[in-house]
């Protein structure tokens, strides 16, 4: 719809000057108690937030499609809106409607996107929400990224291999990038797509976004932050920088840091990792069943936070690691100080949160008065952690200030209990500002006059009940029953008819009345105003503050990491630089709490790497344990290099840089992409991006195709991560396939490992222990029967079984099916004999070498199209009896 219609209100010719300004933006303009959307934002409005669109006439241009809701629902409606993707531009009233002369100037106070909206301050999902800014030179990125609500700020420079992990971890809500690109394949991959917004070349200008970032700073250059030298990295914060301060229009003055990010340090988990390995969020939707829910023991929810970043991103710098895992020790060992720690820590609020509101607007006194008392917290904190010496723990003991002064100047200021609005007064002392007491003085005069007032009427007037009261429609006024009306004087002016009273004022109470409510009415502005000072302030602390609050974060995050070592019995790792991954007595974290009463958890070990075998084939019955084993051990690194203890009776971790698992059948049937090619896709960036120091986790590789298939694969994967020099990984590969045991005779650095199970007549007890050695059957009909599977069924499985195993099928078992089966059968003979060829490598498959004319010989003498499906099952069992012997 187009909005010039000519011939329109006032207020709608203001509306159409600012959305011209904002075009591809949603207007909610503020009307009186209402937030309002005309035309094309009125038509969208209804469709994503679910409101009426209904019509209303303005001037001669005719009805006017109209949509709006309360102004105290906003943030739920903004919320929508911009997880819609939609940008939204709010337009409030900037003068008292009260003393507007004619139209009540309007002007815009904020530009919201997914990544800037004010809600996310008060929002409690644990997830970071960043946004982030991107541009491109050459091979190079330069990637910034910051969060509104924690006043997070980090940028850097990356090759562009590195950029799709980078953002995988990041995550952003929003994603900056200069106006014109459009080649996001690096980094567009995986998880939720960012809302993209464009901003004008000339912003990311090196020259013009170092003088953003200096401004903001108050610096005289950028090598504090170590991108002194990196031109991409100042484009990109400069640039993000200056997107935050046009959206938000205010000064951002929470962001008190920009640190460096820089490639590696980290270790690098792909989300299908996080996914799987169920670090955040539960595949089964369970919440108790995540590591963060089992590991969690902060009191804060700063600590609460940071224990969530650090769980998604582990160490790999061995010394920072050691530094974190010594912290946590000492607060192991010295429990009285610990509890008297987290006592402290426990009642010092969240100070980050306070200063995002303060920023943003949303702040009230109260959020001033729980700033004053975590300040008057601090001096405790810093007496009882002074009692502490790891190196890391006294680092952060000195990054906290008490500030005195502002908390003398918040304590002289504000009410032990201010109100939650700040535009009705009752907030500052008595004391504090002598306005304040002149006004409180005539109201508190008021008061007195009034009841003297109304004394002094019911004595002239006779009425023993006449009584003054107030309410915010007629303000001051005199109430009379109706069985007392023949005693109201004539100089009474009517004002209000009730059913049982009548309400009257009189010229004296209306003088008065105007000289109160002019008090009240300046009373409580001139607090707002008072609040408004103290909030600037606060601001001038922030960086003082956002150092405070991120020690108390880590305080809070290193004793709840010691708690957890306690309640739960886990050890201290031993953190190496060689590739040695050994675990004795390992538990997993998460089963373990969520074991039925009166069942206890089976530990295993684990050596890998090192001197010993490089690759783990785990074989044994489904459910007997062997993808709790794999997650168990990948769960023991991560939280060994996040600087935790582990559940372990002993653990030696060699670094891992990247972790990687291919774990269970999942679909992305809307993008077309079925189970086992998700699988076969993961599998992919596996092979591609894995390195000597990498832990992969492989979990039934190969089941989502044929048996053929599925076991070619699975055999091929596991030689090529063995005999690649570059590669070489840790890796655990449990399967099905107990087919694959023969692997450990043929390549060195291969072992077999099986869960042992006690069979007992048709029946499988599952011991849930992992031992040396391979296993030679998969108990599927047993799991069918425990599963629930009708006797008949798996009675009859376990005939077509033998007559498998003994190389026969008889006539009822084919059904007629031969012809159907023949040419699939005689591709598979094809397919066979393919693989048994010899390889240019001879090193791969050596092992076939000795029997090769004799393999040559017998497939040469077979017909494909000519075998029956019996004949074609014989002759693989035959070939693969020659490779035996």
């Amino acid at each position: 719809m187009n909005l010039i219609h000519g011939d329109r209100t006032p207020m709608l010719d203001q509306y159409s000057a600012i959305k011209r300004k904002y075009a591809d933006a949603i207007l909610f303009y503020r009307m009186g108690d209402f937030y309002e959307m005309f035309y094309d934002d009125a038509v969208a409005a209804s469709e994503i937030l679910g409101l009426r669109l209904t019509s209303r006439a303005h001037g001669k241009g005719g009805s006017v499609p109209l949509a709006g809701f309360p102004y105290h629902q906003l943030d739920n409606y903004l919320t929508r809106m911009v997880e819609a993707g939609r940008r939204v531009v709010i337009v409030e009233q900037i003068e008292d409607p009260k003393k507007a002369k004619g139209l009540v100037k309007r002007d815009v106070v904020k530009v919201v996107t997914s990544g800037t909206n004010p809600a996310l301050v008060d929002r409690d999902d644990l997830a970071a929400a960043r946004i982030a800014a991107l541009i491109k030179s050459g091979d190079k990125w330069g990637v910034a990224w910051a969060d509104i609500g924690s006043g997070e700020f980090e940028a850097g420079e990356f090759e562009c291999g590195q950029v799709k992990a980078l953002m995988d971890n990041v995550a952003p809500l929003e994603l900056v990038i200069p106006a014109g690109t459009s080649d996001l394949s690096s980094h567009s991959e995986g998880g939720k797509s960012p809302t993209i917004s464009k901003l004008e070349e000339w912003i990311w200008e090196v020259s013009f976004a170092r003088r953003t970032l200096l401004d903001h700073f108050s610096t005289v250059g950028l090598k504090g932050f170590g991108i002194e030298e990196l031109p991409l990295a100042v484009s990109a914060a400069g640039a993000l920088l200056y997107y935050l301060k046009g959206n938000l229009r205010v000064e951002p003055s929470h962001i008190t840091c920009l640190s460096r990010a820089v490639p590696g340090g980290k270790m690098a988990m792909e989300p299908a990792a996080v996914r799987n390995l169920e670090l955040v969020a539960s595949l089964s939707g369970d919440p108790r069943a995540t590591l963060f829910a089992v590991i969690d023991r902060t009191v804060t929810p700063a600590g609460r936070k940071l224990l969530y970043n650090r769980l998604l991103e582990p160490l790999t710098d061995r010394n920072l690691i050691e530094e974190r895992l010594a912290a946590v020790a000492e607060l192991h060992s010295r429990n009285d100080v610990r509890q008297k720690l987290r006592a402290l820590l426990k009642s010092a609020g969240d100070i980050r949160r306070i200063l995002a509101r303060l920023v943003t607007g949303r702040a009230s006194a109260r959020d001033l008065t729980a700033l004053r008392d975590a300040l008057g917290k601090i001096p405790d904190l810093q007496r009882t952690a002074a009692l502490l010496e790891a190196p890391l723990l006294q680092g952060t003991v000195s990054r906290m200030d008490a500030l005195p002064q502002l908390k003398e100047r918040l304590d002289a200021a504000l009410l032990d209990d201010p109100p939650l609005a700040i535009t009705e007064g009752g907030m500052i002392r008595n004391g504090f500002d002598s306005a304040v007491d002149e006004l409180r003085e005539i109201r508190s005069g008021g008061r007195n006059w009034l009841e003297n007032y109304e004394r002094r009427e019911r004595e002239t007037t006779g009425i023993g009940n006449l009584k003054i009261g107030y309410n915010k429609i007629f303000n001051y006024f005199i109430e009379v029953t109706k069985s007392q009306f023949d005693k109201v004087p004539n100089r009474y002016i009517r004002r209000q008819t009730l059913v049982n009273a009548e309400r009257f004022t009189t010229p004296e109470l209306q003088a008065y009345e105007e000289k109160l409510i002019s008090a009240d009415e300046r009373l409580c502005e001139l607090e707002s105003e008072l609040f408004t000072q103290l909030v600037a302030e606060t601001l001038k602390f922030a960086p003082s503050l956002q150092e405070t609050a991120q020690a108390l974060a880590e305080f809070d995050f290193f004793a709840a990491l010691a708690t957890l070592a306690e309640d739960e019995n886990y050890s201290r790792p031993l953190v190496t630089d060689d590739d040695r991954l050994s675990l004795e007595g390992s538990r997993h974290p998460v089963v373990e709490k969520l074991l039925p009463p009166g069942e206890s958890f089976v530990p295993n070990d684990i050596v890998i790497g090192g001197d010993g075998a490089r690759i783990l084939i785990v074989t044994g019955p489904n459910m007997a344990g062997k993808s709790t084993y794999l997650r168990q051990i990948g769960l023991a690194v991560i939280l060994a290099q996040m600087g935790s203890f582990v559940p372990a009776c002993r653990a030696e971790i060699g670094v891992v840089d990247k972790l990687f698992t291919r774990i269970g059948a999942l679909d992305n049937l809307a993008g077309g992409e079925s189970t086992f090619l998700v699988e076969m896709q993961e599998t992919a960036s596996i092979l591609r991006n894995v390195t000597s120091r990498s832990l992969v986790l492989f979990d039934e590789v190969g089941r989502g195709t044929s048996t053929f298939d599925g076991l070619s694969l699975a055999w091929a994967i596991v030689e090529y991560l063995h005999e690649t020099p570059r590669l070489k990984p840790r890796t655990l590969f449990a399967t099905h396939f107990h087919e694959m045991v023969d692997l450990e005779n043929y390549l060195l650095q291969v072992k077999n490992l099986n869960v042992a199970v006690r069979e007992h007549g048709d029946k499988v007890i599952f011991l849930r222990k992992i031992i040396p050695g391979g296993s030679d059957r998969s108990f599927g009909i047993h799991v069918a029967q425990m599963a629930g599977i009708p006797a008949e069924v798996t009675a009859r499985a376990r005939e077509v079984l033998a007559n498998l195993e003994a190389n026969d099928l008889s006539p009822t078992d084919r059904n007629g099916a031969e012809e159907r089966e023949k040419a699939r059968i005689g591709e598979r003979v094809k397919a066979a004999a393919a693989a048994l060829a010899p390889r240019k490598h001879s090193a791969q498959l050596s092992f076939f070498d000795p029997v090769e004319s004799r393999l040559k010989e017998r497939l040469v003498s077979v017909d494909p199209d000519s075998l029956t499906p019996l004949e074609a099952l014989k002759l693989i069992v035959e070939l693969k009896k020659l490779i035996s012997d």
